[in-house]
């Protein structure tokens, strides 16, 4: 449920895509929506992803063949930026759980 009291809908496809992806352990560490804030001030098409290292990982599967969540996980920053261009594989992949953001 969120703020309004109104129930979000995601694709069991969706879930079932992030249950295989993330291992157990990490399961409570993904943040539903994924945020992915449009911002301005880092320059033309920057996103960056919101969340926890969970949700970066999620996202940056759409359009890279990534390490296994624990070993990518222990190499990365808590901040990503993703580019308009990245877009459209991000929703193509995450069309009910993620949500695109302007500031």
């Amino acid at each position: 449920m969120d703020r309004t009291g109104s129930f979000t809908i995601y694709r069991l496809e969706e879930i079932d895509a992030i249950v295989e992806a993330i291992p157990k352990q990490f399961w409570g560490n993904v943040l539903l929506p994924i945020i992915i804030t449009r911002r301005r001030d880092l320059g033309g098409g920057a996103y960056m992803i919101s969340g926890s290292q969970a949700n970066i990982y999620l996202i940056l599967s759409s359009f890279n063949q990534l390490l296994q969540f624990d070993s990518w996980k222990l190499e990365q920053s808590e901040n990503q930026i993703v580019y308009k261009y990245n877009l459209r594989s991000i929703r193509k992949k995450w069309k009910t759980v993620s949500v695109i953001a302007f500031s």
